[in-house]
């Protein structure tokens, strides 16, 4: 049976449910790793983009203004974490992250999430 959708959130959330594994970028990776998924590398790169689309020919509102700037602030924060998060999956033997449940308990979960960084 093959599942597509273009959310890499449903994505995450039928791979949590068990319907298989999946391919996603390295962003919704690490916002799902604690969550009861096991994250591996993808042994290829796989690049992807991320984008803020405003409209052509109206001027940006002030909130708009002030999302692309903490968009653009936040990167750097963002870049940080995927580093130091790809250190971790090459640092542990078995090439996935252990999860932790509501009671701070670690255990491997029995799900896979793949992406590469």
């Amino acid at each position: 049976m093959i599942v597509e959708t273009h959310s890499a959130a449903s994505v995450c959330a039928m791979v949590r449910a068990g319907v298989g594994v999946s391919v996603v970028n390295p962003l919704t990776a690490l916002d799902y790793a604690a969550s009861g998924l096991v994250v591996r590398r993808f042994s290829i790169a796989v690049p992807f983009t991320v984008s803020l689309i405003r409209p052509l020919h109206r001027p940006s509102s002030a909130l708009v203004q002030a999302f692309s700037g903490h968009l653009q602030a936040g990167y750097r924060n963002w870049s940080l974490l995927l580093t130091l998060f790809c250190r971790q999956l090459r640092q542990h033997k078995s090439d996935s992250i252990l999860g932790m449940d509501r009671r701070g308990i670690k255990h491997r979960q029995n799900t896979a999430l793949f992406w590469h960084q």
